[in-house]
């Protein structure tokens, strides 16, 4: 069965960098207090479904307008919840990114996992995104209110494997 959803991917940027220079311990406390909080905020909005990669989420949501409204709170708890946490374990900062895209996707028989090219998008979306911002592409710009944002565009991105040659994000 497919449906559509507003499908939303963070990543912790230079994540991998910062494994290689903290130790395991206070890496996995920080992983999990980011988990915490992305998740604690992703059921506030109702998310239909999220997907822990292991330093970043896979999230669905019913609506644009909710996904937009999720990254960005997303990003600014993340901001204000980590100054203290890689404090305490003094860790170089780990900003957050996030990539979002709607589309169509798909549930896999007899599993709780999702497939699809909306979900494909969303992660490529999140790989151009810079430190600290919500990337989004055309169709989530279409689908919400545009009056309630600020927003700028981040010019034309070839994404790996997208079959549009250039996405406006």
């Amino acid at each position: 069965m497919h449906s559509y959803f507003a499908v939303v991917f963070t990543d912790l940027v230079r994540h991998s960098v910062v494994w290689e220079r903290v130790p395991r311990n206070a890496m996995m406390t920080i992983i999990a207090e980011y988990r915490y909080l992305a998740q604690s905020i992703a059921s506030q909005y109702g998310r239909r479904h999220e997907n822990f990669t292991g330093d970043g989420h896979l999230f669905l949501f019913e609506s644009a307008d909710v996904a937009t409204h999720f990254g960005l709170k997303l990003i600014a708890y993340w901001k204000q919840r980590r100054r203290s946490v890689l404090a305490l374990h003094r860790a170089p900062d780990l900003p957050i990114r996030i990539g979002c895209h709607f589309g169509e996707c798909s549930q896999l028989a007899d599993a709780d996992d999702w497939i699809g090219r909306a979900i494909n998008t969303a992660k490529r979306v999140e790989e151009v995104a810079e430190a600290d911002s919500l990337f989004v592409t055309q169709t989530i710009l279409e689908l919400v209110d545009l009056p309630f944002y600020e927003y700028s565009e981040a010019g034309l991105h070839n994404l790996k494997g997208d079959f549009i040659s250039q996405r406006p994000l």
